[in-house]
């Protein structure tokens, strides 16, 4: 018979635990077998148990939040928990599923040759730190007569934000198509995207 698997699903890595003694107990209280952290959590708020046929219950204790499986809410009796099924433990979601299940693809990491120092963090400060002297010095280039130093500054912030939110964009993007938030590599591409039109403009190209 597979081993069961509790996946507890969060928005970065997820957590998973076998199942292998019963009962298993839920919460947030430190004598349970799976504590949970969230507060919308009771402090013993579900209890997996096997029977000697190897079917799975789920059997929820929790008078706050409750218990929903698979968008049912439990009641105070144990109900047969098929695999997979979906959990919601107040607002932690999580799923019962087998050791057997296939699991996705693995992601290829494709910072590799030309584009390595995108990923590395000390080239992408750079990379904003060149973009952001570069910027001062166009707009004091553009300015004719002699400024404070607050007014280039007060000039540079919509540029930051814009790189800001185009760097969030991207991140946000590549969230979703690959499960993992890439800020390292956005913040390079979008610090790049930036410095390049302002380097051909000093050099009169285009």
């Amino acid at each position: 018979m597979a081993k069961m698997i509790l996946e507890i699903q969060s928005r970065g890595l997820n957590q998973y635990h076998r199942l292998e003694n019963f009962p298993v107990t839920v919460g947030r209280a430190l004598d349970n077998d799976i504590i949970l952290s969230d507060a919308s959590v009771s402090a013993h708020h579900l209890r997996l148990e096997q029977d000697e046929a190897g079917q799975l219950f789920a059997h929820n204790l929790s008078d706050e939040n409750g218990t929903r499986m698979n968008g049912h809410k439990l009641g105070q009796q144990p109900v047969l928990a098929p695999i997979p099924s979906l959990l919601l433990l107040g607002n932690r979601k999580m799923r019962l599923v087998s050791s057997e299940m296939p699991v996705e693809m693995t992601h290829v990491s494709r910072c590799s040759g030309i584009f390595t120092p995108l990923c590395k963090p000390l080239w992408a400060g750079l990379l904003l730190l060149l973009t952001i002297v570069s910027l001062l010095v166009d707009a004091y280039l553009d300015t004719s007569l002699q400024k404070e130093p607050l007014f280039y500054l007060s000039g540079l912030l919509p540029n930051l934000l814009w790189i800001l939110l185009w760097t969030l964009l991207i991140g946000g993007i590549s969230r979703l198509v690959t499960h993992r938030w890439e800020f390292v590599p956005a913040l390079s591409v979008v610090s790049l995207f930036t410095l390049i039109p302002l380097i051909l403009q000093e050099l009169g190209v285009g």
